[in-house]
């Protein structure tokens, strides 16, 4: 796995047009991906030591026609990392 900004530049791009609805940057997700002869997988971590992850694969077909699926990933991610860090945050101020 590559940091997805060099496996796939066009890829991350997507990611942060999708992410910046939920005012989400791209250090609150590490985001990485993996080709493979038939497809491409992406997989993000995210919340406090990066303990959620998503993970899909699309195949290169769908990466080349910028399927719309793809977008929905992103915008699925981009609400449970949201989620994740209004958690993480309540769990920190909880123990405070």
């Amino acid at each position: 796995m590559q940091p997805l900004e060099h496996a796939n530049p066009e890829l991350y791009s997507i990611l942060r047009e999708e992410l910046a609805p939920y005012h989400l940057h791209s250090f609150d997700v590490q985001a990485s991906g993996a080709a493979s002869h038939d497809d491409f997988t992406i997989v993000l971590k995210y919340g406090d030591r990066l303990s959620y992850s998503k993970e899909k694969s699309f195949s290169q077909h769908m990466i080349m026609e910028k399927d719309e699926d793809i977008r929905k990933f992103f915008r699925s991610a981009g609400d449970d990392i949201k989620k994740a860090l209004i958690s993480d945050y309540f769990k920190m101020m909880k123990n405070e």
